[in-house]
């Protein structure tokens, strides 16, 4: 029995006849990609429609912000756009057994992936710089160079109207891998069951493969489980059947040169047709962690714009840090842990983080509580049993 085998006999679902099924929905039911991919005019048209007049010094860094807000939100619904478009190709290509088309498709969804991580990886060290900057000049150059970052990005290179010696490259994929690995590129290869994924995902866990089990199940020698560097490994591992080499001539021959059949899968394809799925679905797991790191540091840099709006905003306040600091025990209702400090939700939020790591707790559940005219009370259960209630404010947006 091979692995597409055990794949179909999992459990009986109407989804698992195409692995893709869950990936093609998650695109088609995106509402932000619905609604806006077609025309960015009309979101950025929304969003600017009721902004306040500022003053002049305050207007070029709320435009400049702004300005980066819109690319980064362009990039994540132009990735969602392409990536649509490759898990259909891939989709189509599992169902034709076309398996040089999927192997280019499985490549393709990491690259796409590493591309959209590299735009996070920049963003987050901006929004790192920016954190209690009160310098305008560097405000400024932060916020245009990450700009600059997006334009490569889309383009391909600098701007065109600059000197050619001082044109920016354009991104490079190992560069992107990088990035890429930077967040994903150890994976836990624990037996430990994962009750959340098990039904949907347990097929793409890390397997215990050595060089002969290699042979075996695939035909040739290759690691297709790294431990480390996951990106760069699967990365390497897809072009050996992307580019005109072994790697692809042992897909559609016997695997041996002036013998046996040609334009005739050999009998390991359908392994390495699983194998080629997995890859895939991988990189759509890692897209959607990708994303809500995405929305975390695009909430700073809005609570920022949303300071920089307010009548009597100054630039140098814009970016300041409160110092973290909490009322209340968290016993009851009435005595719920609240930020009084906290100008905004993002700010709330990062001293709810000071307050987790006083209690001593990194995960928890959180149901809502209460609802008063201008609050929300959440019911938190922390990882270890203790209840603690925290009381939220309704900040205008």
């Amino acid at each position: 029995m091979d692995e597409l085998d055990r794949y179909r006999q999992l459990p009986e679902n109407p989804e698992r006849k195409n692995p893709f099924s869950e990936v093609l929905t998650y695109f088609i039911e995106d509402a932000k990609l619905t609604e806006y991919a077609r025309n960015f005019n009309v979101m950025k048209e929304s969003y600017t429609s009721g902004q306040p007049h500022v003053a002049e010094g305050i207007a070029g860094t709320r435009d400049l912000l702004q300005k980066v807000i819109f690319e980064q939100i362009f990039f994540n619904l132009l990735t969602a756009a392409k990536l649509k478009y490759i898990f259909n190709g891939a989709s189509d290509c599992l169902k034709s057994e076309n398996i040089i088309g999927l192997a280019s498709f499985s490549r393709s969804t990491l690259e796409h992936t590493a591309t959209y991580a590299s735009t996070i990886t920049k963003l987050e060290s901006a929004v790192d710089r920016l954190t209690g900057q009160n310098n305008l000049k560097t405000i400024e150059d932060t916020l245009k160079t990450l700009s600059k970052f997006y334009h490569i990005s889309y383009y391909g290179s600098g701007d065109r109207n600059e000197k050619e010696n001082h044109t920016s490259k354009p991104i490079h994929i190992h560069d992107a891998i990088k990035d890429l690995d930077g967040y994903f590129g150890k994976v836990d290869t624990s037996t430990d069951k994962d009750e959340a994924n098990s039904i949907q995902h347990s097929f793409l866990f890390q397997e215990a493969c050595t060089r002969d089990e290699a042979v075996e199940r695939f035909g040739i020698p290759i690691d297709p489980f790294p431990k480390t560097h996951v990106v760069r490994a699967d990365y390497d591992f897809l072009c050996d059947f992307v580019h005109p080499n072994y790697g692809s001539n042992f897909l559609v021959t016997s695997g041996t040169l002036a013998e046996g059949l040609i334009d005739t899968p050999n009998k390991y394809v359908r392994n390495l047709n699983i194998l080629f799925v997995k890859k895939c679905l991988r990189y759509w797991i890692y897209y959607k962690e990708l994303r809500l790191l995405d929305a975390n540091v695009n909430l700073k840099l809005s609570s920022w714009l949303q300071r920089a709006e307010k009548k009597g905003a100054k630039a140098s306040r814009i970016f300041s840090k409160k110092a973290p600091k909490y009322n209340g025990d968290g016993k009851s209702i009435e005595t719920a842990y609240s930020f009084p400090t906290a100008r905004d939700k993002m700010e709330e939020f990062d001293m709810f983080g000071y307050l987790l790591n006083d209690l001593k707790a990194s995960n928890y559940q959180q149901s809502i509580a209460e609802i008063g005219q201008n609050f929300i009370v959440d019911r938190i259960v922390l990882d270890d049993g203790r209840v603690v209630f925290v009381k939220w404010k309704s900040h205008d947006e």
